[in-house]
């Protein structure tokens, strides 16, 4: 019994020795600095489609920066493709700079430009320094100079309001056109 005895406390010593050598020690975990990007992605490519299952707009940037706490998600060189009538591209918007809030509103800046992909009508390109773009709405609208390009005008302005889906874009202020009367 005495033997016993013995050989159980060197084996329970052992085993207590052993707990203590492999004991993996605990680190505290550190906390994220809210201000500092939650992710940050390189090369973005993505597809957002309605709920009856057709592309609704595809999103490509060279960086992205996504802010949990704030809601945002910052873009470098956002370019934004809007599938309208039954999945036809019909508009490219791009801009040095985007940031986009809440899933929904999308801020572009720095030489922003609205590209009409499907020729279909008047105004064929956009620029501005600055844009708001509903994705929900499909409204695009801009507090700075804006210059409209078509087939044979160009129109400039301050500020811009436009309905992409039906097709409407304005002008707001202190508007001057450009008309070429040349025929083909």
């Amino acid at each position: 019994m005495k033997k016993l005895n013995i050989w159980l406390s060197v084996l329970f010593i052992v085993s207590l020795a052993a707990w203590q050598f492999f004991k993996r020690s605990e680190t505290p975990i550190a906390e994220r600095d809210p201000s500092e990007a939650y992710f940050i992605a390189n090369e973005v490519k993505g597809a957002v489609f309605t709920q009856t299952g057709q592309i609704d707009y595809r999103l490509f940037a060279t960086q992205m920066h996504y802010y949990q706490q704030d809601l945002k998600t910052i873009f470098t060189k956002p370019v934004l493709l809007l599938f309208r009538n039954e999945d036809k591209t019909q508009w490219q918007i791009t801009g040095d700079d985007g940031i986009l809030f809440d899933q929904h509103t999308f801020e572009l800046s720095n030489n922003v430009t609205i590209t009409n992909l499907t020729h279909d009508q008047h105004i064929n390109l956009i620029t501005t320094d600055k844009l708001t773009l509903d994705l929900i709405k499909n409204e695009i609208h801009s507090d700075d100079l804006v210059t409209l390009y078509g087939d044979q005008m160009q129109q400039k302005g301050t500020g811009l309001f436009g309905q992409l889906s039906g097709k409407t874009i304005s002008l707001l202020n202190q508007v001057t056109a450009t008309y070429l009367n040349e025929k083909p």
